[in-house]
C-alpha cells in the first residue's frame, strides 16, 4: 500500500521559527481535572517536525493534573490518560484521545472524565475556539460518515460496495464544509492548518492554491502560511520542463554528490524509505533499469528520506541499491532536499533531461520504466 505522508505521519512542511533570539517566550501551561483517573498517568502527544513525535508525561493528584512547556509553533495535541484503577494496557489503547492546540502564552483548563477523554472540556487558546466552530460547522457531514463507517465494519460483500459509495459522498460532503469555513475565515490561523493538514492531504495543488489565496494578508505571514507558500513554490518549480533544484550532500560512501555535477546526463531521483514497502519493491526494478541503459548515460540517485541512518544503511546493503545514495535528513533536521521536489508519497521518482530541466515525476517503477523507453529510445 503507497506511503502517504501525511500530518503525523510524513506532510513535509518546512518548519519556520516562530522566535527571534531575543525574543521573551512564554509557557504554555495546562490544568486539568479527569475524573476517574485516581492517582494515574497522563501522557500528551504531538508531532516536532524537526524532533519528530513527542511525548510528555505527569502524574497526576486525585485526578488534577499539570502541564507547562514551549512549542516552537502551535501544534495539535492528542491527551491520553492512564487511571489507576483500569491497569490494562487493552483499556488504555482503546481509548480515543482528547485533541486540542496548544500554544504558547495560555493557560489551558480540562475537565473530564477516564473513558470518554474526547468529550472532555478545553478552554485557552485562539486557535481552540476557532477548532470547536470548525467541528461544529462540519458536525453533520462528519457524523454521517461515523455511521458509514461502523456500518462497513460488518457489512457483508454484498453490502460494502454500496456502502463504500455512500463513504465517498460523505467524504466529499465533509471535504466541501472544510473548503466552505476556510473561505468564510480567511482571517483565522486555524483556516492556514486545514489546508495544510486535510486540502493538502486529499486534493490537488491547484485547489490547495485556490485556499492559500483566500487567506488574508496576516495569515499568510504566520509560521503555517509560510510553510503552505514554500509547498506552493516547489509544486510551481517542479513542473516539466522547469529548471530541477541543485543540492549537494554526502553520499553514504563520504564522497560529495552535486545534481549539477552530473550535466548532460539523465539524471534519476529516487526518493524512498526503508519502512515503505513499494519503495523497497521499486528498488529492485529501479536496479534492473539502470542495468537496462547502463549504455544510455542514466545516472541514479536514491535519496533516503530515513532519519534512522542505520536502518537506511542496512537497507542499501540489502537491496544492493545502485547508483548514489544519499540521505534527506542526514545533517539537516528539515529535510529541505526533499520539500524542495515537493515529495508528498513514497516511492517518487523524478528524470531529470542532460540540460537540467525536469522531464517528469513518477509514483512507480513501472510508470517510470515506460517513460525511460520513450526517452531514452
Amino acid at each position: 500500500m503507497r506511503a502517504q505522508i501525511l500530518l503525523i505521519t510524513l506532510l513535509v512542511l518546512l518548519p519556520f521559527p516562530l522566535f527571534a533570539q531575543d525574543e521573551v517566550v512564554i509557557p504554555y501551561k495546562i490544568k486539568g481535572y479527569l475524573e476517574g483517573i485516581g492517582n494515574g498517568k497522563v501522557y500528551l502527544y504531538s508531532y516536532d517536525k524537526s524532533k519528530g513525535l513527542r511525548v510528555d508525561s505527569t502524574r497526576a493528584d486525585n485526578g488534577d493534573f499539570v502541564f507547562s512547556g514551549v512549542v516552537l509553533e502551535p501544534v495539535l495535541t492528542y491527551l491520553l490518560a492512564r487511571s489507576e484503577y483500569y491497569s490494562s494496557a487493552v483499556s488504555f489503547k482503546k481509548q480515543t484521545p482528547l485533541q486540542f492546540f496548544l500554544e504558547n502564552g495560555y493557560t489551558f483548563m480540562i475537565e473530564g472524565r477516564y473513558g470518554t477523554l474526547d468529550k472532555a472540556m478545553v478552554s485557552g487558546g485562539l486557535i481552540n475556539a476557532d477548532y470547536k466552530r470548525y467541528l461544529n460547522a462540519i458536525q453533520l457531514a462528519n457524523g454521517e460518515k461515523n455511521v458509514v463507517e461502523s456500518k462497513l465494519k460488518n457489512a457483508s460483500d454484498e453490502d460494502q460496495l454500496t456502502l463504500k459509495k455512500e463513504l465517498k459522498k460523505a467524504n466529499d460532503k465533509l471535504f466541501l464544509q472544510t473548503i466552505q469555513f476556510i473561505k468564510r475565515n480567511p482571517n483565522d490561523l486555524l483556516s492556514a492548518w486545514l489546508i495544510g493538514n486535510v486540502v493538502y492531504k486529499t486534493s490537488s495543488m491547484q485547489v490547495v492554491e485556490q485556499c492559500y489565496n483566500s487567506l488574508s494578508a496576516e495569515v499568510k505571514q504566520s509560521a503555517w502560511g509560510k510553510k503552505l507558500y514554500t509547498q506552493l513554490y516547489a509544486y510551481k518549480t517542479m513542473q516539466k520542463g522547469t529548471m530541477a533544484p541543485d543540492f549537494a550532500r554526502k553520499g553514504v560512501d563520504g564522497k560529495d554528490v552535486y545534481l549539477s555535477g552530473f550535466r548532460g546526463k539523465y539524471v534519476l531521483l529516487n526518493f524512498w524509505t526503508s519502512w515503505c514497502v513499494t519503495s523497497r519493491k521499486d528498488n529492485i526494478m529501479l536496479n534492473n533499469l539502470v542495468e537496462q541503459y547502463s549504455d544510455k548515460n542514466l545516472q541514479l540517485i536514491n535519496v533516503s528520506l530515513d532519519k534512522n541512518l542505520d536502518n537506511w544503511v542496512n537497507a542499501i546493503r540489502s537491496d544492493k541499491l545502485l547508483g548514489a545514495n544519499v540521505n534527506a535528513f542526514f545533517k539537516d533536521k528539515e529535510g529541505k532536499l526533499a520539500a524542495s521536489y515537493n515529495v508528498r508519497t513514497l516511492p517518487l521518482q523524478v528524470l531529470i533531461g542532460p540540460d537540467g530541466k525536469i522531464i517528469g515525476r513518477y509514483n512507480s517503477a513501472e510508470n517510470l520504466h515506460k517513460s525511460l523507453d520513450s526517452v531514452l529510445k
